[in-house]
């Protein structure tokens, strides 16, 4: 964003020069279903897209590596 306010603010876009894909998280997971994991663990699993990247934009729900 280029203002610190949420509205009104640009967001422009970006790209991460490089990252490593190191699984996804699966089943999709809703900020409401967090409550039932308590122990905070998320289930990550082996990724098709395992690997390194660079300048493209993360998958939803991509595990990452900086």
């Amino acid at each position: 964003m280029t203002t610190p306010e949420f509205f009104p603010t640009d967001s422009p876009p970006f790209t991460f020069r490089k990252f490593r894909v190191v699984g996804h998280v699966e089943p999709r997971l809703w900020d409401d279903n967090l409550g039932l994991q308590p122990t905070g663990v998320l289930p990550i699993t082996p990724s098709p897209h395992d690997g390194p990247h660079r300048a493209r934009y993360p998958l939803d729900r991509e595990v990452l590596k900086f």
